[in-house]
């Protein structure tokens, strides 16, 4: 009885998950009706490509932003000091808006964000994207900015012995 209560649950997610989409393109002035079931909608935006998929197990809504690509990230040292802060504010913000910055085996910076389908509308997949398009947006500068940082200190930002006090990303929360 529980497996086949899931699979009909699991039907209801997807129809569920369709509707959604099918709003949301439809605000974005898009056309609905050439979306297929399980569509993936995927789109540019500030040198960003952003996707909207179901998510493969469960009845949720994965939106995924590609912030930047990294060229050999192990060959930059500055890499291991925003690895360190990329861990302590997935650690800060995991309550806040419960998005998560990430490196992909492909080594592409990104942004990853879940919404359950109960209830979802359009509207609120639209204000979602919006918001994880900010966080993408605010991850690709602060990248960035701590690369210059790094590179005109000529120092890691962690305390050392007789060293500076620590960086410490709580400061900027």
């Amino acid at each position: 009885w529980p497996e086949r209560w899931r699979k009909e649950f699991s039907m209801n997610a997807k129809k569920a998950f369709h509707l959604v989409l099918s709003e949301f393109v439809a605000l974005t002035g898009g056309d609905p009706s050439v979306l297929e079931d399980n569509a993936e909608v995927r789109f540019e935006f500030d040198g960003m490509l952003a996707f909207i998929f179901a998510h493969p197990t469960q009845d949720l809504l994965v939106m995924d932003i590609e912030v930047m690509q990294l060229r050999d990230p192990s060959s930059e040292p500055a890499n291991l000091e925003r690895f360190l802060l990329l861990h302590q504010l997935n650690s800060l913000t995991r309550f806040t808006h419960g998005a998560q910055a990430l490196v992909n085996v492909d080594n592409m910076l990104m942004v990853s964000h879940c919404l359950s389908l109960q209830d979802l509308t359009g509207g609120r997949l639209s204000e979602g994207l919006d918001q994880m398009l900010d966080v993408a947006s605010d991850l690709r500068s602060m990248w960035t900015d701590l690369r210059s940082l790094i590179n005109v200190a000529g120092q890691s930002l962690h305390k050392t012995e007789g060293s500076a006090a620590p960086f410490h990303p709580t400061r900027f929360a």
